[in-house]
């Protein structure tokens, strides 16, 4: 399965039992991409939330641990660039969708507008807000 940035951020700020599940139950890949916009969002929580530096870093720890495989960007940047330009969306966020479209994978997010995006381009999702 993979997971958008938004689902590990959630899943350390604000654990439940839906996240759980969906860790428990599937083998996670992730964009090598997703070790940077995972340290920025941290980064933001740091400066503008008051997160203390060890939480931090322990949600850093957390976040990488739970993936299995962590694929280079290079092998996906084709792809992503494709999505960005059919779909009019950022190459980041497309850098998932080409990993879960090219290993047929599930997408999972709580952005709406890109699991709209993700299953116009017949991607299999699950939606966070629901």
């Amino acid at each position: 399965m993979i997971l958008d940035t938004n689902f590990y951020i959630n899943f350390c700020l604000y654990p439940d039992e839906k996240l759980f599940g969906i860790i428990k139950d599937n083998k996670l890949l992730a964009p090598e991409y997703l070790k940077m916009e995972v340290i920025n969002i941290l980064r933001k929580l740091y400066f503008f939330q008051g997160i203390p530096r060890t939480k931090i870093d322990e949600y850093e720890t957390i976040i990488f641990d739970l993936i299995a495989e962590f694929v280079p960007d290079r092998l996906l940047l084709d792809s992503a660039k494709r999505f960005s330009f059919d779909l009019n969306h950022p190459i980041y966020d497309c850098i998932f969708l080409a990993l879960a479209k090219e290993t047929n994978n599930t997408f999972c997010s709580f952005d709406q507008k890109l699991i709209k995006k993700a299953e116009s381009i017949g991607i299999r999702t699950i939606n966070l807000k629901n």
